[in-house]
């Protein structure tokens, strides 16, 4: 250990050896801390340690869904898009304006309007409904086949190991900040028993192992609509593909949303239990400070509130993609 004597000593020699206008620590504390924070210090009131963001276990939590999106995507790609050609051509015959017919009418006018067109050109278009419905058959063993190869890739307890991995992780960056805390703070216990920690665990699981579920069974209703509506305006093979595949780059963004949020959500629930279970009622709302920040919380910034009288948003971390932390009020 460093001799506190030895070290007082070193530090009178190089405030000699400064130079006038040399930051020294007095100074470099002034501009650190703000009036207000050096009166609290003064009166009494304890400053505790700011809680790390959640922008790290958001980044690993993503890292661990991509490869459920890459999944997505590559059964897309692998049996969807090579199969638009083919399903195109197939609905040649049943558009309307095939070969002339109906002064070039669209499909879509045309299949809105078919009971019309019937009556009128009944001897015509009896054979075109069966047809369509070939087509339609065929777009819909194709998804019936994408959907059960995701489902041999993926199963919910997969799910449900990605989602307890993510909670576990961001349990663990909870339990860190209050384990620093209480060698700041008299009366946090660390090891203190906290029987609502499983029930926390489980809401978070199924409602992410919900939330992948609906994400990958989206993704393929999208493409599913997409290919119906596509097919049957006529549209060009390169243009169904494209729209495709920005369904795919959707369903990327989503996993993306999934993490930010429940990651956040959940350290906010995390730390408000832990909060209480010390005592602990108040906190300054702090943002994260960049301009990502939405205006209604950074009016929000540093402003004080308790946990059963939150802001009209609610509390820090649980509005959607809400990036903002609760500091603890140690009084």
């Amino acid at each position: 250990m460093t001799n506190l004597k030895t070290m007082s000593e070193t530090s009178r020699g190089l405030r000699r050896d400064m130079p006038p206008n040399a930051i020294t620590l007095d100074k470099l504390s002034d501009l650190i801390f703000d009036p207000e924070d050096k009166k609290r210090v003064k009166s009494g009131v304890i400053n505790p340690i700011v809680p790390p963001r959640t922008k790290t276990l958001e980044i690993m939590y993503f890292r661990d869904l991509l490869p459920v999106v890459r999944d997505l995507v590559a059964i897309t790609n692998q049996l969807i898009i090579p199969a638009i050609p083919g399903l195109s051509q197939s609905a040649q015959s049943v558009r309307p304006d095939h070969k002339g017919h109906v002064n070039r009418i669209s499909w879509m006018k045309w299949n809105s309007d078919r009971i019309a067109y019937l009556e009128t050109e009944e001897s015509y278009y009896k054979h075109l409904i069966p047809k369509w419905d070939d087509t339609s058959d065929d777009i819909e063993l194709l998804m019936r086949q994408a959907r059960e190869r995701f489902g041999q890739e993926w199963t919910e307890q997969d799910f449900q190991a990605l989602a307890l991995a993510a909670a576990d992780r961001t349990n663990d960056q909870s339990v860190r900040y209050f384990t620093r805390l209480a060698k700041q703070v008299p009366g946090i216990d660390p090891l203190a028993l906290e029987p609502w920690l499983r029930e926390e665990v489980k809401l978070f699981t199924r409602d992410n192992v919900n939330l992948i579920t609906s994400m990958s069974e989206d993704h393929f209703d999208k493409v599913e609509g997409t290919l119906i509506r596509d097919i049957r305006a006529g549209k060009k093979n390169t243009e169904i593909a494209e729209n495709i595949r920005k369904i795919s780059r959707q369903s990327k963004n989503r996993t993306k949303l999934i993490a930010r949020d429940q990651t956040a959500k959940f350290y906010s629930s995390l730390q408000e239990n832990r909060m209480k279970d010390a005592g602990i009622d108040r906190y300054r709302w702090s943002t994260a400070a960049d301009e990502r920040v939405r205006a209604s919380h950074r009016r929000l910034n540093g402003r004080f509130y308790s946990f059963n009288k939150p802001p009209s948003v609610g509390n820090p971390g649980q509005p959607i993609q809400c990036r903002c932390v609760a500091i603890p009020v140690i009084e």
